[in-house]
């Protein structure tokens, strides 16, 4: 069944790295601040979307009181500061090892900066694993 594929486009943040508890915490240290209501892990995966602005503002930002740029900087600077608490997603190396063996090509995508994935990607020792960092 495996063979059936020629080619894997994983995505990095939720799917390959499992950091949606670290989103969630950084959101609600934000949330803390501006008096917003915190949400759980079920609440985050319910209301998150893209574009991220969206998000914000189902979780209770008001973008005509402060600015999107600010309050995503914010976090960012938050998440970068944490992003090492994250593992992979449990088997996810087992799962890359079968497709690599199987001679399946692999690439990551994300909307996370090029420097800043590039960097994640050596720091677990997945760089051999793709054809394509995106």
């Amino acid at each position: 069944m495996i063979n059936k594929y020629k080619h894997v486009i994983w995505d990095w943040n939720g799917t390959m790295l499992d950091d949606v508890k670290l989103c969630v915490d950084v959101g609600n240290n934000l949330f803390r601040k501006k008096n917003i209501p915190l949400l759980t892990v079920e609440k985050y995966k319910s209301i998150f979307t893209i574009p991220v602005k969206d998000y914000y503002i189902a979780a209770g930002f008001d973008f005509t009181k402060e600015s999107f740029e600010i309050v995503g900087k914010e976090w960012m600077d938050e998440y970068e500061e944490r992003k090492y608490e994250c593992d992979l997603h449990k088997d996810l190396l087992s799962v890359m090892q079968k497709f690599n063996e199987a001679g399946i090509k692999q690439s990551v995508v994300s909307a996370y900066k090029q420097d800043n994935l590039n960097k994640m990607i050596k720091t677990f020792e997945l760089d051999s694993y793709f054809d394509h960092i995106v």
